[in-house]
């Protein structure tokens, strides 16, 4: 009974045991992947911010995979918010800096992001992918600098963390329209 509400909580019920394999399998690869393009590559000194990415996309497949009169209370949402908040713990931890502020940040932006799509919109659009995808990696980005400003000892140039901020989120925004609910592709 006790195995049966815990793959109901992470949506495998419907899963056959090869399927949810592959499927963790995926989202690791994605990971690991996204996590090594970020830390070897920059362009003009700034690194890219592509986990971000990552969560929107699981985002996008959790809130569309799930209908709300299948599950209550946020299920969802709370999946959205464990898979934005391990990946966010990967990334305080590979960076070296304080645990904590991606951890949040990318937290927050799995919760948001799900209740967004799940159901403030209930029609994905190209130009709704672009605004949210910028969106989301200005807060990511603002978040983590904020906190980390106010938990440790770190001095940041504003226009320097602008600059960054802003290429961080114009890379990222093609991807607003690239990546699209599994339903209207």
């Amino acid at each position: 009974m006790i195995l049966n509400n815990k793959r109901r909580f992470l949506n495998l019920i419907s899963l056959p045991d090869d399927q949810w394999l592959k499927s963790a399998l995926k989202w690791s690869l994605l990971i690991i992947f996204a996590f090594s393009l970020q830390t070897q590559i920059t362009i003009f000194a700034y690194p890219f911010n592509f986990i971000i990415l990552i969560v929107y996309m699981y985002v996008l497949q959790t809130s569309r995979g799930v209908k709300k009169e299948e599950f209550h209370f946020g299920v969802w949402e709370i999946k959205s918010t464990v898979f934005g908040a391990s990946v966010g713990i990967l990334d305080d931890i590979i960076s070296g800096s304080i645990i904590g502020p991606s951890f949040l940040s990318k937290g927050l932006i799995g919760f948001f992001g799900s209740v967004l799509f799940g159901s403030v919109f209930f029609r994905w659009t190209p130009m709704l992918g672009f605004i949210v995808v910028f969106v989301m990696t200005i807060f990511d980005a603002l978040m983590q600098i904020v906190l980390r400003m106010i938990f440790s000892d770190i001095r940041i140039d504003l226009i320097e963390v602008s600059q960054m901020i802003l290429l961080q989120a114009l890379i990222n925004l093609p991807f607003g329209l690239l990546l699209r609910p599994s339903e209207n592709k």
